[in-house]
């Protein structure tokens, strides 16, 4: 399973794109302007997590991108 982010320059999670597929697969979104959109990296998720959309948005509700540039970014904890 892959995790896509659509997010801000200031690391903002917009939305979310899952796609299952083998790991050699790559796929190219076009963000609207003013955002990005990446593969998410390093997020332990079990395969529930993944097929509740409640609990995926909780996940990533207290979440930002920590490194803004595509293709693959990973997620930190929002300062708070």
């Amino acid at each position: 399973m892959k995790l896509y982010a659509n997010y801000d320059s200031s690391g903002k999670v917009h939305s979310l794109t899952l796609l299952n597929a083998p790991p050699e697969f790559g796929m190219m979104l076009i963000p609207k302007g003013g955002t990005f959109h990446a593969e998410v990296e390093g997020l332990a998720l079990e395969e529930t997590d993944f097929r509740d959309p409640k609990r995926l948005r909780e996940l990533v509700s207290h979440q930002k991108v920590a490194r803004t540039g595509p293709p693959r970014v990973t997620l930190t904890p929002i300062d708070m």
